[in-house]
């Protein structure tokens, strides 16, 4: 049960496209979610899956409920959803930089602690 939030090149290419490829039988896409509707409708159709998409984060996991969360947001934001997203019990796999200062390592740590 896996979802990308950031639906970019990254997000389709490396984390959407390249996963639904390689592991057709072990991941279940149940939802894409960025900011900008275009990008995410697009991106469902590129990647190839036929999963709700979402702009919204806590509406997605709320609804979508996925297991794990691959985020691939702009480099000032991972940190936010990181932590949002372990409060809920969903396991992230992330990029960098997926923190950019203390204050947001610190909140990453508590969070996954």
């Amino acid at each position: 049960r896996y979802a990308v939030l950031g639906t970019g090149v990254r997000g389709c290419g490396l984390w959407g496209e390249q996963i639904r490829a390689r592991y057709p039988d072990r991941v279940e896409f149940v939802a894409l979610c960025d900011s900008n509707p275009k990008r995410v409708e697009v991106a469902r159709r590129r990647i190839g899956v036929d999963c709700p998409i979402f702009t919204n984060f806590d509406e997605m996991c709320d609804r979508a409920k996925p297991e794990a969360l691959m985020i691939t947001t702009v480099d000032s934001t991972p940190a936010d959803y990181i932590v949002r997203a372990l409060r809920r019990g969903i396991r992230v796999i992330t990029e960098k930089p997926m923190v950019v200062d203390e204050q947001q390592c610190r909140a990453v740590l508590d969070a996954e602690r």
